[in-house]
């Protein structure tokens, strides 16, 4: 349950700049002294909006498919503001050290990268009977 608290407040950095059509940064400010407890790692699954737009085409509640947005437009924000985390992590030091994937790629390419930046980062559990 924590770990889907910390991920929403990070979401909502990003649902709460483009409703009120603030700077990253802005939002982040007002946000940052909610979040209790830093990450050890985020992963931003980064995609063009149009791969984006084709995922949640199926879905039939949420904000993706609220009939008074534009939902293109909010994706671009939405994707907008998540670069400016991973273009300058130190500006948002709350959110963790970011990680961007290239997440357009096959779901299995996604997640072996996931696992060599947690490798990297020495943040995978050692399984008994093996080593790092």
């Amino acid at each position: 349950m924590a770990a889907r608290s910390r991920t929403a407040r990070r979401s909502a950095v990003a649902f709460f700049q483009v409703k009120h059509g603030q700077a990253p940064k802005a939002t982040y400010a007002q946000l940052a002294g909610a979040i209790e407890l830093v990450p050890d790692l985020t992963f931003v699954l980064d995609a063009p909006v149009s791969t984006s737009i084709q995922r949640v085409a199926a879905r039939t509640s949420g904000d993706s498919v609220r009939e008074d947005w534009d939902v293109v437009d909010v994706e671009n924000r939405l994707r907008d503001t998540y670069l400016a985390m991973t273009e300058a992590p130190s500006a948002f030091p709350e959110i963790g050290p970011v990680v961007r994937l290239d997440a357009s790629r096959p779901q299995d390419g996604v997640l072996a990268d996931a696992w060599s930046a947690l490798l990297e980062r020495g943040l995978t559990p050692t399984l008994e009977g093996t080593t790092r």
